[in-house]
């Protein structure tokens, strides 16, 4: 029973005439929803001011009313997947630091082409490469498997290519532009799918879902030892460019150019 409820209750409880009887109910109802109002706005103006001291935003009456995205502070709405987002909004809650953080890089390879990495993370023991997939259903594969399976019912099946190799492949890269001898995790992040079945995973290599996200992290730190980066200004620079050059519109419609021609989209006539 709420609130509301007790207090007609105890109206109708009153020995009252009939009009007095509808003046009371009326005000207790108005009563309950202004008290309701108040707290509304009690929490509204609580949380913006959270999100504005995250993201270094200046508390206003358009932030009362849109309240900034935590990831705000790192990247766009504009950019990489939804899921992507959320993973960064969760790292922002949890206490990471912004600057540790970098969204949507575009990595480039000897041969001139680019690679996309959805996420890096600066940690104490390296660097943590999230791959994130948002499509949902019960996911189903192995290691060594090319292609893994999301199974959303019996006739609707979708295989996609093994995010672990599609993560080594970044690894490797970021490798080149940052150095080999900095450790690197894979970590593979599900951020709509339930993991059914998968095994074999790779040395170095953590599957989560978007709820075991931060134990993720929280575990890779734990189980490795802190590395010293040297020159941490000039890998977090790098990283940077990386991250902003995700953002420039021709780079990142010429590296779609390059995914196309290379899957041969563009030459299948239907």
């Amino acid at each position: 029973m709420d609130i509301l409820s007790i207090l007609l209750d105890s109206v109708l409880g009153l020995n009252l005439s009939p009009r007095m009887m509808v003046f009371a109910v009326v005000l207790f109802i108005a009563i309950y929803y202004i008290i309701k109002a108040i707290l509304w706005f009690s929490n509204r103006l609580r949380d913006m001011y959270e999100r504005c001291e995250a993201v270094n935003k200046k508390p206003s009456l358009k932030n009362f009313f849109t309240l900034p995205e935590f990831y705000d502070v790192v990247t766009t709405s504009q950019r990489g997947t939804e899921g992507e987002r959320e993973l960064i909004s969760v790292m922002i809650e949890s206490g990471i630091k912004s600057t540790a953080i970098y969204h949507d890089l575009l990595v480039p390879q000897p041969n001139g082409a680019t690679s996309q990495v959805d996420i890096v993370v600066m940690t104490k023991v390296g660097l943590v490469v999230v791959e994130v997939k948002d499509h949902g259903g019960l996911i189903y594969g192995n290691g060594k498997q090319s292609r893994w399976t999301s199974v959303y019912n019996p006739s609707a099946k979708y295989q996609f290519y093994n995010p672990f190799m599609q993560n080594e492949t970044h690894i490797r890269v970021l490798k080149q532009q940052l150095g080999s001898t900095i450790p690197m995790y894979s970590l593979v992040v599900f951020t709509r799918a339930k993991i059914k079945d998968v095994s074999l995973i790779p040395s170095e290599s953590y599957l989560a879902t978007k709820d075991g996200f931060m134990q993720a992290l929280k575990t890779i730190e734990q189980s490795h030892q802190v590395y010293n980066y040297g020159d941490a200004w000039s890998i977090a620079t790098k990283l940077k460019q990386m991250s902003d050059n995700g953002g420039k519109q021709d780079l990142q419609s010429r590296h779609v150019e390059r995914v196309i021609d290379y899957t041969g989209e563009n030459r299948v006539f239907r």
